[in-house]
């Protein structure tokens, strides 16, 4: 017999009844309704960073080739208190190949080509050995606070 394990819910040491039971269904149904939204717009998550203010999310796609001299892209997101990459990877849409970045070796370890990214409040930047072409989609998750907050 498998056993469900529910993490993060309401105390549950108080004994069950009518009440508890609907306060632990409004919570899970919370929990599903608030889900994971990723979006190239900007997403106010349910979460909140050490500092007690909310975590935004927005998703930057980059399809066009990358290169030492074409490596900054603005990401358009306004006062930014702090900033981070929750995840970056790069896609070859011909073959269906992913990369989580940062990337020192592909290709079965017989390709050397390093591929790295940063974010300040205002850019993305990639660092890289050689160049990436447009086959290569480019996607990186930011989460951020503001300083409106």
């Amino acid at each position: 017999m498998a056993l469900i394990e529910f993490k993060d819910l309401p105390d549950t040491s108080t004994p069950l009844t009518a009440s508890n039971l609907n306060n632990n269904f409004e919570y899970l149904e919370n929990k599903i309704d608030n889900g994971e939204v990723y979006s190239t717009n900007e997403i106010k998550t349910n979460k909140v960073w050490i500092n007690g203010k909310p975590i935004y999310r927005k998703v930057i796609s980059i399809s066009e080739a990358i290169n030492q001299t074409n490596n900054v892209f603005a990401h358009g997101i306004s006062n930014i208190e702090f900033i981070k990459i929750k995840e970056a990877n790069i896609f070859n849409t011909l073959n269906g190949t992913s990369y989580s970045l940062p990337i020192y070796l592909y290709n079965s370890h017989t390709a050397i080509d390093a591929l790295s990214v940063k974010v300040d409040f205002t850019n993305i930047t990639f660092y890289m050995s050689t160049s990436w072409s447009d086959q290569w989609q480019k996607t990186i998750v930011l989460e951020y606070t503001k300083t409106t907050d």
